[in-house]
């Protein structure tokens, strides 16, 4: 007979997360950062700063919305980003990881912290 798995909050390096910051960007600000980041090369150096700081990205399909989901979160527990997630949904992974790096770099000012928005999801955040 299989055994039930154990679920444990608790990842093997000890990361556990706060929370996630949720953070949807007005119209406004979702052109800013697809004019600000519509050579891929701006997107790939910001991209891998955040890498270089600790951060990690991954990507997955929402099935209901079909939107990629783009998620940030520091994995440098020297960081006040340390245990934070930071998220992005858009048409394309590139998209998302765009409106992400904008989300850190820009609007948040690379300081996560504790912030919440309860403005309605649209089909970019």
């Amino acid at each position: 007979m299989a055994k039930k798995p154990v679920v444990n909050a608790t990842k093997q390096d000890g990361w556990v997360p706060k929370g996630f910051v949720n953070l949807y960007l007005t119209e406004s600000q979702i052109a800013d950062a697809m004019k600000r980041f519509e050579d891929w090369s701006k997107t790939e150096d910001a991209w891998g700063r955040e890498l270089a700081n600790g951060y990690r990205f991954t990507f997955s399909l929402d099935p209901k919305t079909m939107a990629v989901v783009c998620t940030a979160n520091c994995k440098d527990q020297d960081s006040e980003n340390y245990g934070w997630l930071l998220s992005s949904f858009a048409p394309t992974w590139q998209e998302a990881l765009i409106l992400t790096i904008y989300k850190s770099v820009i609007v948040l000012d690379g300081v996560w912290g504790d912030f919440d928005d309860k403005s309605p999801r649209g089909r970019y955040g």
